[in-house]
């Protein structure tokens, strides 16, 4: 426990005091007051009088908002009655809002005489310069200092019970180091609500989210004038116990800016009771849209030519930020989406609302004009329809049977007809309506009006889209529209928020209570928290536009078609959706929020008295549980329904001490009441999982949470049975699709997939691109580091090397210089790499290109868009499907049956007409092959067998029993570089046409050009060489199919289409090795090996070999005897030469790998044939040097 040397014993945790520290206490002035005026009913329940709130004094908004009360503590009210006696003027009372919280407000002005001094002892302390010219800042440093006097004198006093002080904001914040600096007995969290660098970062012209690592924090301060406002807020972030921010996007942003990773996240609750309507929230929106439609009739006054029941009204509204609040991107989209429903011919008109404060001196008089022409036109029809009822009544009280019924002729008088044509003679109007309500300080240099004159959003008649600028705030006694905000925005259909730089997003959390749909961002910390907390939000009218992996005009687009689709629902579905968006009240209440609270408060205290926690005490029993309940809402119909459990609303955590380490991925499950019948939740909402702790007992499986009991099979089947991690990563991805752990994992599979099969290298990337997005989506840059690394593994096995050093080099500039691990890690793959790289030839630069960026540009499907294609990857089985319609355990049935079949069981090998083969394009090294030389493939009639399929014994396009189809002709030719296969076959759809390339594969389907009813197959496997799959291309042409297939071994001769059993063909061994001859001398060069009994003695065994033949030759074996004609050295002889050493050589090369042969030749080539190693590894390293001795023949 830290004590400043007065201070002994142990202080009571449980009963701690609570000091809650802002510049916005009792005093509005931007979103604190509202995040500490709607939580101070949850905090005053949980600490009564030991809660207290301190800010500065000011005496306007304190009359009127508290009132003054005698301290119930004595200690603190000996210590402001001492603060008094210094002559510093305080103000403690009750704020006269629900909850009734004490408050305590200092005089900053009475402070200002020790400024001076101040801020000399703040350089001296802290080392933070503060320039005299900043009001702002100084008046920081006075309340800063002032609250550190209070809490120094308050501690001194109260030596029995823990203080916690709380502090929000960079203004409130000066007094953390100051404390710490003192060595006061105080437990201090730092709340930052937004990074001062980065709201001024996003007002400018950067890609601030893409380059936040690589922000010289300093140098951008300085540049901006604000270096002394960004050192109080880097001090107080370094200087408190817990760090806190309001979102998961605010955390990403002030770990780079601030250079301190957020101990968790505490995201802002409303009040939910204060918003709530109960049924009656649909009466209300009615009500409340009606008073805009009377202003809209007013505002468009001679050009009403679109019906109320076809008019939307969209809203946008906040702080005049133009570019953070993603002004921009709405003004451009109502463009887009004006022209969208003028081509679409729809009758819906959208009238879009702009709700930003901005200078102004007065409103327009068309403004007023507009408004009073109506109310004009409305008295005057009051007056007609008294009279007509007066007349229709005295008319109908006379009437007699048998004389006519009362008619418009004789109701209406000509005097009416004369007034009524007045007023509608005062309505006509030769200008368009007005884009704005009031006169503009400085009209011609508006961001939004300059933007809206840039798109000619003018209000037109044949305009579908309307635009109405309002640069106020809303409130009832405003004479143009007059209504207060939350009931203009309980009369909108829309509220759309496209915000770049948002903390939290208090908007369109309002708009959710209020059962208002919206639109906002993944850059948002509302949008961050719905997006990981709702699966299908858009099911629930919580819309979240994509700015963090899109670009800008993909954004624009994707808020387009949101506002369009939304202006295409009918009545009864916008019904609908505002039930589902009210349902989701409770997820926002500060009963719920305000858990963070206390965690965050309990962590605080755990660090700051340690001994005063039992060391087998669990996190979670120190918070007083995590299972809580969602009370009923107060709205019908029922409320979102919990079958899979919720997280909890900020995730506190990615604590960065050991047992306190809950990720933030780690959720707290909450549940509704066990009495609720699901048949009152017809729209079930899905909330995302908290993950159970794993298995100690073989009894606990039974209640894992399903995700985490696939993942967990998964993880322990990777290491041994990658097939089988797949297809449980494949269910645990089916239950939540957006996981980039997952994602991760199911790659790491791919590639560790073993005999019978070859890894999956393009199913491992992709999994590998959506977890980076997804992960980037999230702003977890573990989770990115994570996924880039699958990334980089993937693309150096599909042999894209260039891709895989560039995707290594973006890991390298994120990852920190303290990670040793990783650093080792990096270094060893970039030589793996890079040995790669230099091995490649001239005809493989192809490799070496970089195709890639940091973020793939690929398009995330939706949650259920990826969920469906999950399920289709799996099997009736459960298993996983490598090819369509088969699981993988069928596939190694197949391999492991046709291997074990005979030879005589194999398909014969058609022979077909040969013609001339001419070179089609080639180059001019393109060689004919003689007839005999070529190896025609399989009748079309005939398919190989494909992996997983037994062998076809008729034709796979066509029936068995029907008649022969005319066979397709083929042919093929090759050059140095490449094989080239024609398909005559014309006219190929080619949507239906299936080309399949791998690297050791061909696989070509389309429908029979002789019988379009049945397919046409032509498949080979295995190739006679391996290929360049990513080199390779295929085309469709009018008639014929063509295939190029890129060699991997450039300049070897294909003997055939197809390679048979598993050995190569002679023709394809280098003629230099082939034509070697191995000196006899006594010093035997040791060459690298593998084996267990250690280097082979390569010239001894040549030699033997040649003993071997000499003896044989010598003896001659008789007719009849056992092996005359035939034992294992002739079958080297008859099979690669009659040199007994060169057909040594010959078979070595032949049965060898890729790898084993690159060793040969490279090692032969460069020793200057001295010497041939059969190890890679240990060839790649550089240049084989000649063996001494053996280049003096």
């Amino acid at each position: 426990m830290s004590t400043n040397g007065e201070f002994s014993g142990k202080r009571d945790i449980k009963n701690h005091l609570l000091f809650e520290v802002a510049t916005e206490v009792a005093n509005r002035v931007g979103g604190i007051y509202s995040v500490l005026k709607s939580k101070a009913p949850v905090t005053t329940a949980e600490y009564g009088e030991r809660y207290t709130l301190i800010g500065p004094l000011n005496r306007a908004s304190a009359a009127v908002e508290v009132e003054e009360l005698e301290p119930a503590n004595p200690k603190l009210r000996e210590t402001i009655e001492s603060m008094r006696e210094r002559g510093i003027a305080l103000l403690y009372g009750r704020w006269l809002i629900e909850g009734a919280p004490r408050v305590l407000l200092i005089d900053t002005g009475t402070g200002y005489r020790w400024l001076d001094e101040w801020k000399g002892d703040l350089w001296n302390t802290a080392g933070i310069p503060s320039p005299e010219g900043d009001h702002e800042t100084n008046e920081a440093i006075v309340f800063g200092y002032l609250v550190a006097w209070f809490l120094g004198e308050f501690i001194a006093r109260e030596t029995d019970r823990a203080v916690v002080a709380h502090f929000h904001e960079w203004l409130a914040g000066v007094a953390i180091p100051l404390t710490k600096k003192r060595h006061m007995d105080l437990t201090t969290i730092f709340t930052t609500h937004a990074t001062l660098l980065g709201r001024y970062l996003c007002a400018g012209s950067v890609d601030f989210y893409n380059n936040l690592q690589y922000f010289d924090v300093d140098a951008e301060a300085g540049k901006r004038g604000i270096y002394h406002r960004y050192c109080i807020e880097r001090a107080s972030a370094h200087s408190c116990d817990v760090f806190t921010t309001v979102s998961h996007i605010t955390a990403y942003e002030s770990e780079h800016l601030l250079k301190r990773k957020p101990d968790g996240v505490l995201p802002n609750g409303l009040n939910v009771k204060k918003f709530s309507a109960m049924h009656e929230f649909q009466n209300l929106h009615q009500t409340a849209k009606e008073k805009i439609h009377d202003f809209v009739r007013g505002h468009f006054y001679g050009h009403n030519n679109f019906e109320p029941e076809n008019t939307l009204y969209f809203f946008t509204a906040g702080r005049y930020e133009y570019r953070n609040k993603g002004v921009d991107m709405f003004i451009e989209s109502l463009a887009r989406l004006n022209h969208r429903l003028k081509v679409s011919g729809s009758k819906t008109t959208v009238v879009a609302f702009i709700i930003m404060p901005a200078q102004t001196t007065s409103l327009t008089v068309e403004a007023l004009r507009g408004q009073a022409v109506i109310k004009s036109l409305r008295d005057t029809v009051d007056v007609i329809e008294r009279g007509i009822g007066k007349r229709l009544f005295d008319r109908s009280v006379h009437w007699k049977e048998g004389e006519p019924m009362p008619d418009d002729k004789e109701l209406i008088t000509s005097a009416d007809r004369v007034m009524l044509r007045r007023r509608l003679f005062a309505m006509k109007r030769t200008h368009l309506p007005p884009v704005v309500t009031h006169n503009m300080l400085n009209d011609s240099e508006d961001p939004i009006l300059n933007q809206i004159r840039r798109v000619q959003l003018f209000n037109h008649p044949s305009d579908r889209v309307k635009v109405i600028f309002h640069p106020e705030f809303l409130n009832s006694s405003n004479p143009v529209l007059p209504l207060d905000y939350d009931d203009f925005v309980r009369g909108t259909h829309l509220g759309v928020f496209s915000s770049y730089y948002e903390p939290w997003g208090y908007t369109p959390a309002e708009c959710t209570v209020m059962g208002v749909p919206s639109i906002t961002t993944n850059l948002s910390g509302f949008g961050c928290y719905m997006e990981e907390l709702i699966e299908n939000s858009s099911d629930y009218g919580i819309y979240i536009v994509d700015r963090r992996a899109k670009g800008v005009d993909d954004s624009v687009n994707q808020l387009t078609n949101y506002m369009f689709d939304f202006s295409q629902k009918s009545k009864r579905q916008r019904i609908n959706q505002r039930n589902r968006t009210e349902r989701l009240s409770d997820l926002l209440d500060w009963k719920r929020m305000g858990m963070e609270y206390v965690k965050a408060r309990q962590l605080a205290l755990r660090r700051a008295y340690p001994d005063s926690f039992d060391e087998d005490e669990d996190f979670e029993e120190v918070i007083g549980g995590t299972e809580q309940k969602i009370s009923r809402p107060l709205s019908v119909p029922g409320s979102p329904r919990d079958r899979t459990g919720m997280m909890t609303p900020g995730d506190f955590a990615s604590l960065q001490e050991g047992r306190e380490g809950l990720t933030t991925e780690d959720y707290v499950a909450w549940k509704l009441p066990d009495e609720e019948d699901a048949d009152d939740y017809p729209f079930p909402l899905n909330l995302r999982q908290k993950k159970p702790v794993f298995p100690t007992s073989p009894a606990e499986p039974a209640v894992l949470n399903v995700i985490m009991d696939h993942a967990a099979r998964g993880a322990a089947a990777l290491g041994t049975d990658p097939l089988s991690a797949i297809s449980y990563y494949t269910k645990a991805l089916i239950e939540h699709p957006t996981s980039p752990d997952y994602y991760v994992q199911r790659s790491t599979a791919f590639t560790r997939l073993k005999d019978p099969f070859r890894p999956c290298y393009d199913l491992a990337l992709h999994d590998a691109d959506l977890a980076v997005l997804l992960a980037q989506r999230r702003a977890k840059r573990e989770k990115i580091q994570a996924a880039q690394q699958r990334r980089v593994v993937a693309l150096f096995g599909l042999q894209r090397y260039g891709d895989a050093a560039a995707i290594l080099e973006t890991m390298v500039r994120w990852r920190g210089k303290d990670n040793k691990k990783d650093q080792m890690e990096g270094e060893m793959w970039k030589k793996k790499i890079e040995q790669k790289m230099q091995a490649c030839g001239d005809n493989e630069q192809g490799k070496l290109k970089v195709t890639v960026t940091e973020y793939p540009e690929i398009d995330v499907p939706s949650d259920a868009e990826l969920k469906k294609k999950l399920e289709c990857q799996l099997g009736d089985d459960g298993k996983f499907k490598l090819s369509d319609g088969e699981n993988a355990t069928d596939i190694i049935s197949a391999a492991v049956n046709a291997s074990e079949k005979s030879d005589d069981e194999d398909i014969d090998e058609g022979i077909g007409n040969l013609t001339e083969v001419t070179s089609l394009g080639a180059s001019d090294t393109t060689e004919a092959i003689p007839a005999n030389e070529i190896k025609v493939e399989r009748s079309a009639s005939i398919s190989h067998s494909i992996p997983g399929t037994p062998k076809a014994s008729v034709d796979l396009g066509q029936a068995a029993g029907a008649p022969t189809l005319s066979k397709v002709r083929h042919e093929w030719f090759q050059n140095p570089q490449a094989v080239t296969i024609t398909i005559y076959a014309k006219n190929v759809p080619k949507d239906k046409a299936d080309i399949d390339i791998s690297e050791d594969s061909l696989f070509i389907s389309f429908p029979h050009p002789f019988n379009p009813a049945t397919a046409f197959t032509f498949s080979l496997e295995p190739l006679f060489s391996n290929i360049e799959p990513s080199l390779s291309r295929s085309s469709i042409m009018s008639t014929k199919v063509e295939v190029i297939l890129w060699k991997k071994t450039p300049g070897e001769k294909w003997a055939s289409l197809e390679r048979i059993g598993t050995e190569a063909s002679p023709s394809t061994i280098p003629q230099a090795i082939l034509d070697n001859k191995t000196s006899q001398t006594s010093s035997a060069p040791a060459y690298p090996t593998s084996s267990k009994s250690g280097p082979k003695d390569w010239d001894k065994l040549a030699a033997d070999l040649t003993a071997q033949s000499k003896t044989k030759e010598r003896k001659p074996k008789k007719d009849g005897e056992a092996g005359a004609d035939k034992d294992a050295n002739s079958d080297v002889d008859s099979e690669y030469g009659g040199d007994p050493v060169d057909g040594f050589f010959k078979k070595l090369y032949a049965n060898a790998d890729d790898d084993t042969r690159r060793a040969m030749m490279k090692s032969f080539e460069e020793s200057g044939g001295t010497s041939l190693s059969t190890n890679w590894s240990e060839v790649g390293k550089g240049r084989v040097e000649p063996v001494k001795g053996r280049d003096e023949d």
